[in-house]
């Protein structure tokens, strides 16, 4: 009983913060890429706001907007809004991902998605992009990385858990994970020992499972299904289901993050190794879930 409390009360501290992040009033926020010269300004309605950090949020609704970098270029942005209307509130909240900026001959080609109401780049290049090897550039690069988002799923392995990811970099980088788990579903009753007595298995061995791994990560924007998505390779290490003190596993998994807000996806994965004992045995796991992306950041 007390371990399932603490696994209870670890998926409740994970969750907490999604609810608390969420934008739940009138405003606008801007998110820049690092190769934007600050200041930026952001011309609308007549009027002109000046920002020298790299993200800024502020209670104006700005729906359509020019911005322009220190040295004067157009930048690239993408647009997109959040809105609510109902006994939780009225609200409408503005998004403008900055990812560049035009050279002075190109700032009239008309790649700025300032649609309020689309998340995807115009596909100008697919074409070209589809016949040819995929290079990521400020058009293709995943709005929605790096990130930390929070899983939630069902593995053989691991149980019922609850992780948090955190992926670093754009369109290629690392990746670095943990979390805790229960087994209540996959009970391995097999793997416990035989009461003398009884000549049955004991039900008291300890079910918590725990999981940590780092790797690398591939993150996609979306020409497959529209959808944003990673492909991570990442080695394993943590306390399974099957009671060995500690495996280790070789793990490939991907996250595809649905919608124009990128809040919610899921993901699956698999993985192979073995326990860390003085016998080595061989373990598997097949695993899948859904991924809360409470956290979005352009640090690295």
């Amino acid at each position: 009983m007390r371990n399932r409390l603490l696994f209870l009360l670890c998926g409740f501290l994970l969750v907490f913060p999604v609810s608390a992040g969420e934008n739940r009033f009138d405003g606008t926020t801007f998110t820049i890429s690092s190769n934007v010269a600050l200041p930026i300004r952001v011309h609308y309605g007549g009027k002109t706001l000046t920002i020298s950090s790299y993200q800024y949020t502020t209670y104006t609704r700005i729906s359509n907007a020019t911005i322009t970098d220190a040295h004067g270029y157009n930048c690239i942005y993408r647009h997109t809004y959040d809105s609510n209307s109902g006994s939780k509130g009225n609200y409408v909240h503005h998004y403008y991902n900055i990812t560049g900026v035009y050279s002075s001959s190109s700032s009239s080609d008309g790649y700025n998605n300032s649609s309020s109401s689309s998340s995807n780049w115009p596909r100008k290049e697919k074409k070209e992009r589809d016949s040819g090897p995929y290079v990521w550039d400020e058009r293709n690069m995943p709005e929605f990385y790096p990130n930390l988002h929070l899983r939630v799923g069902f593995s053989p392995l691991w149980g019922e858990y609850v992780d948090l990811k955190l992926h670093v970099g754009h369109g290629m980088g690392f990746t670095a994970f943990g979390g805790v788990g229960y087994d209540w579903v996959c009970y391995r009753d097999r793997s416990m020992p035989i009461d003398p007595n009884t000549g049955k298995r004991t039900m008291s061995i300890d079910k918590m499972t725990w999981n940590a791994g780092i790797g690398f990560t591939a993150m996609y924007q979306g020409d497959w299904l529209d959808l944003e998505y990673d492909i991570t390779t990442a080695l394993v290490v943590g306390r399974t289901t099957t009671y060995a003190p500690c495996s280790m596993l070789a793990d490939f998994s991907s996250t595809f993050f649905v919608g124009n807000t990128g809040v919610f996806g899921f993901y699956i994965g698999a993985g192979l190794g073995g326990t860390i004992e003085k016998s080595i045995r061989f373990q598997w796991d097949a695993r899948f879930g859904i991924a809360i992306n409470f956290m979005q950041f352009n640090w690295f």
